[in-house]
């Protein structure tokens, strides 16, 4: 079954073929250079014992007796082997390559003369492959040669030009091709392209395997359930860098979608929340204004204040939707946070004198900051801290902690269970009856997005021994002073 589908792989088919072109190639490059040097080599054997042809027949046959040519035993030679050995041609020359004598038919003879020029080359320097001249049995063709002088080197006469006959070469290249070279070579290149493919079979067998693992990897993945491929380690190759790429892919993919469930949740719980919240005063607005109707002369003063209301919860929506879709610009300058924050802190004092509120300040920072958002930031702070906290005592920090400035609202009140502190700043998140419950659950997540707009972020953590502790860090590179006590 897994041969079957590695088979039906296209990768590895087209792979596969692509390897045996390859063998084949290599196959018949290796027979051709295999055929080529065997030839070469054969060539100079043959060189090496045919190019003293024509000596040793001079010496056989007694061409040349008391350091003279006898003519009679040269006459007799070349009719025996015009007789007996046609593969061989006979001629004697003069120096100038004029024919004198041949051991064949007159009437095969085409040409008297013949090029002295690479006769007298071979004879004064032995060659390392055959020679070729003139065949006087052809006009214009050539063939290989042999030659010596006669009755000897030191004093020449004559050349005995000995000419290798067409059958002779063809007999050599048989030779060739029935030789022990060329069954080597046949069966070299078949064995080396049988163990190619045996070898190239498994490796690609391998690559499959491993291509199909990460393939149903892949097909079996699910955004909500279902384990990962777990990661190759350590990274061999790019197979499995590829598989460590689509295993962090899909868990990024798996992160992201659950990230992205958790939100539609949350924007279904915050518009749900916000729903309510509308409806509250809208339904209190239309009961006191029936009732100013009928003559009820409290009825208006409540009607405005829940106006009122429902202007701050637009107001908040309104600036939450421009928060989170980062089209308000910050609009920055430079403020002296100390006495900034002392002022707001003396207006929560006015609005709720039952709460004992303490300002305390390591330093006097000046720092860019868009005022109008941090205003409302801190407002939203300090806001939750007396109306939902039920703290009798609040406190407020300001301190810099090297190129940061930190702003602590701690309160002593109810405090918050640990499942509310992780979820604190998400949006429309809303606390338990513990702490109000009566809020929209945007003033904690709009906090937060203000203080990430200045490049900050924003903590929660519980307050001993109970009440609730937002810690505000942001990036504050202006001047400051420290405060002693």
């Amino acid at each position: 079954m897994k041969a079957r589908r590695w088979c039906r792989s296209p990768l590895i088919r087209r792979h596969v073929l692509l390897l045996v072109g390859v063998l084949l190639v290599m196959g018949g490059v290796y027979t051709l250079t295999t055929l080529w040097l065997a030839q070469q080599a054969i060539e100079s054997v043959q060189t090496r014992h045919q190019r003293n042809l024509a000596e040793i027949i001079a010496r056989d046959h007694g061409f040349v007796r008391d350091g003279r040519l006898d003519m009679a035993a040269i006459r007799r030679a070349f009719h025996r082997y015009m007789v007996l050995n046609p593969s061989l041609e006979l001629y004697l020359l003069d120096p100038s390559g004029r024919v004198e004598l041949f051991s064949a038919d007159p009437s095969r003879i085409k040409r008297t003369w013949v090029n002295p020029k690479p006769i007298l080359a071979a004879l004064a320097r032995p060659p390392n492959h055959w020679p070729e001249g003139d065949d006087p049995r052809s006009p214009t063709g050539q063939r290989p040669f042999s030659a010596a002088w006669l009755p000897s080197p030191q004093h020449p006469q004559k050349i005995l030009y000995v000419v290798l006959s067409a059958g002779h070469v063809d007999q050599v290249n048989r030779y060739i091709q029935e030789s022990v070279l060329l069954r080597m070579a046949f069966w070299g290149g078949l064995v080396a392209l049988m163990v190619g493919l045996l070898l190239g079979g498994w490796i690609f067998y391998r690559l499959g395997r491993r291509i199909e693992r990460t393939q149903q990897a892949a097909e079996c993945f699910s955004l909500e359930e279902g384990s990962l491929p777990d990661p190759v380690t350590p990274v061999r190759d790019e197979l499995d860098a590829l598989h460590n790429a689509l295993h962090d892919l899909m868990a990024r993919l798996r992160q992201s979608w659950q990230e992205n469930r958790q939100l539609q949740q949350r924007k279904q719980e915050l518009i749900r929340g916000l729903v309510h919240d509308l409806r509250t005063p809208l339904t209190a607005l239309q009961g006191y204004l029936e009732l100013a109707g009928e003559g009820d002369e409290t009825a208006l003063p409540a009607a405005r204040q829940q106006l009122e209301r429902l202007h701050r919860l637009l107001a908040q929506l309104s600036l939450f939707v421009r928060l989170e879709t980062d089209t308000l610009p910050l609009a920055r300058e430079q403020v002296a946070l100390r006495p900034w924050l002392e002022g707001v802190v003396n207006r929560y004092r006015r609005l709720h004198p039952d709460i004992d509120w303490r300002m305390e300040a390591e330093c006097a920072p000046i720092c860019a900051i868009d005022l109008s958002l941090m205003e409302r930031a801190v407002d939203n702070l300090l806001s939750n801290a007396a109306s939902h906290s039920g703290a009798a005592t609040v406190t407020v920090c300001l301190a810099c902690e090297g190129a940061q400035v930190s702003l602590h609202i701690c309160d002593e009140g109810r405090g918050v269970t640990d499942a509310a502190l992780a979820r604190l700043f998400d949006s429309g998140y809303r606390v338990d009856s513990a702490r109000g419950g009566t809020h929209s659950g945007l003033g904690l997540s709009i906090v937060r997005m203000i203080v990430e707009r200045h490049g900050g972020r924003a903590e929660a953590e519980h307050h001993s021994p109970t009440g609730l502790c937002i810690r505000l860090h942001m990036p504050c590179n202006g001047e400051r002073i420290h405060v002693d006590g």
